[in-house]
């Protein structure tokens, strides 16, 4: 048996436990940071699953951006296709209707210059999210905007 121990740690935590793992196999093994070992990364960039942060729940661009260009700017070989919310899940706090709320999340997408964004819905009701998507692409003006609600320039978003 040959083993891989894949991790990817922003404080070195994670690389810690992902050692003293390698060092208790008692096989052939590797140890990689998880961008080597794979192609595409996808983390879920759900606002509604930030309960600790009132802006993250509330300003759905702001939450997607920070979290694809956070991801991207960690990597070295691996590209980021970020999970966005395509369901009606909390989305109350950001006032939004549930197509604007869609669109925003698209928006940050390409504002953060990953690869793509995957929609999910766990009842799997696509239909407004695919024409959300489908208008998006249909009108170049609503496409990257390098600014956020709040007016901060791509880059200094917090």
């Amino acid at each position: 048996m040959k083993a891989l121990v894949a991790y990817m740690s922003k404080t070195g935590n994670t690389k810690k436990v992902a050692e003293a793992v390698y060092e208790a196999l008692n096989c052939e093994k590797e140890i990689m940071p998880i961008d080597q070992v794979v192609d595409i990364i996808c983390p879920m960039a759900y606002p509604s699953h930030y309960t600790w942060s009132e802006r993250y729940i509330a300003d759905p661009y702001h939450t997607v951006y920070i979290t694809s260009k956070a991801g991207k700017d960690r990597l070295k070989h691996a590209e980021i296709v970020t999970y966005i919310q395509a369901f009606k899940m909390k989305i109350g706090p950001s006032k939004l209707s549930f197509e604007k709320y869609i669109e925003e999340q698209i928006r940050a997408t390409h504002d953060a210059g990953v690869r793509g964004y995957l929609l999910w819905n766990a009842r799997q009701e696509y239909t407004a999210s695919f024409n959300v998507a489908k208008n998006f692409y249909r009108d170049p003006s609503r496409r990257i905007t390098k600014t956020d609600p709040a007016g901060k320039k791509d880059g200094n978003i917090q």
